[in-house]
């Protein structure tokens, strides 16, 4: 009894650390994808400045309160995910180019000011990871 008793404790013990041991390989195998989940979490990707550019020319001339860009160029301060803040330069229909200090919230919104004076606000960039 006491030999078929420790067989049994035996098996029981081996099927524990085995299914333990399963679970840890396991875990080691998956922990690549969890590395990189990580590395984009601390390290988003950059908005692109055509990003920016397609949004920022729907601003309004400021001249005449109205219409939209028929281009825009943006270019980034800062290597930081959001790069703010964006000097743009948009150019109308009439030819008048209007440049435009942008900051782009995480939310997609962004605000700016003409250099003449004024504000722009608008939605909705799109946020790298967030299509």
């Amino acid at each position: 009894m006491t030999g078929e008793l420790r067989a049994r404790e035996l098996g029981v013990l081996v099927a524990v650390l085995g299914a333990g041991l399963a679970g840890s390989v396991a875990m080691l195998a998956s922990r690549g994808a969890d590395t990189q989940f990580l590395a984009q979490q601390l390290q988003p990707a950059s908005l692109r400045a055509g990003d920016v550019e397609r949004v920022v020319k729907s601003a309004p001339d400021p001249q005449v309160g109205k219409g939209r860009g028929k281009s825009a160029k943006c270019n980034p301060a800062s290597s930081a995910a959001l790069g703010n803040p964006w000097s743009c330069v948009v150019t109308y229909k009439s030819g008048r180019t209007v440049r435009i200090r942008v900051r782009v919230q995480r939310d997609g919104t962004y605000t700016g000011r003409y250099a003449g004076g004024g504000a722009v606000s608008g939605c909705c960039i799109d946020l790298p990871g967030t299509r």
